[in-house]
């Protein structure tokens, strides 16, 4: 299953630049790319959560949801075949180690402040880090299993979660 993000993350790219390529006819490569991820991003997100109230009636909504929007991002795919040739694809040379070397830094950032124990089943949290990983988790895990009107602070039972800009 550990491919399963990574098929998503191209899945949001080539989504995001379908849209981004239809809507900007000339844009720097890097430029396209950060576009198409944040389009795709907002594209993808809303599809799966429309699809997740559409099939609420099942007993897993969220795997009835991605399952569809797979399928149907491979018919998208297949009908518009002939627009993945305009996609740029000519990197410089300081833009591909811009993105690596910053892919790399942020990616010891965050696999060192959070990662996942298969062996014991455990989430790692730093120990700087627990609060905010702590009050979160528990609120991702809930849109994850459907239910998203519960938004109740896991360390205070029955209080809903305040922020300081709401």
């Amino acid at each position: 299953m550990w491919f399963l993000p990574l098929l998503f993350s191209v899945s949001i790219l080539i989504n995001g630049a379908l849209v981004t390529g239809f809507v900007f006819s000339q844009m720097r490569t890097m430029v396209f790319w950060a576009t198409s991820f944040i389009f795709g991003s907002i594209l993808s997100a809303g599809i799966i959560f429309f699809l997740t109230i559409v099939f609420s009636f099942t007993q897993n909504p969220l795997l009835f949801a991605v399952i569809s929007y797979f399928v149907a991002d491979i018919i998208v795919l297949a009908v518009n075949k002939n627009s993945l040739s305009r996609f740029p694809f000519s990197f410089e040379k300081y833009e591909v180690l811009f993105v690596a070397v910053f892919s790399l830094f942020f990616s010891y950032i965050f696999f060192r402040s959070f990662s996942y124990d298969a062996i014991l089943a455990q989430l790692l949290i730093s120990s700087n880090t627990y609060l905010d990983f702590g009050a979160h988790l528990p609120i991702i895990r809930s849109f994850s299993l459907g239910h998203t009107a519960s938004l109740t602070l896991p360390f205070f039972a029955g209080q809903t979660v305040v922020y300081h800009f709401m």
